[in-house]
């Protein structure tokens, strides 16, 4: 019965990890994946990704306001936990 709920509770914690660490990935300035775009992109980017940094946070605050931070999750995050587990025939559904 205790190991139950303890599968239960790291299964949790690791769908919140997976969620956070995708979450990050975004590419939206307060986040670490603006600064993976930034250095993917070419120098001629440079002044608009500045630009971009100073309204980020808004960005951000929209996106999650008008439900696109969760369409994202909701695509990555099970893609991800598949990726993950794959050929084990551990199911997270």
């Amino acid at each position: 019965m205790v190991a139950v709920g303890a599968v239960s509770l790291l299964r949790t914690f690791f769908i919140i990890n997976i969620t956070l660490g995708i979450f990050n990935l975004i590419p939206i300035p307060p986040l670490d994946g603006s600064g993976v775009l930034s250095s993917l992109l070419p120098p001629s980017f440079e002044s608009g990704m500045e630009q971009f940094q100073r309204v980020g946070i808004l960005v951000l605050i929209v996106a999650m306001y008008t439900g696109v931070i969760s369409k994202i999750l909701g695509v990555f995050v099970p893609l991800a936990i598949n990726l993950v587990f794959i050929g084990t025939g551990i199911s997270f559904g």
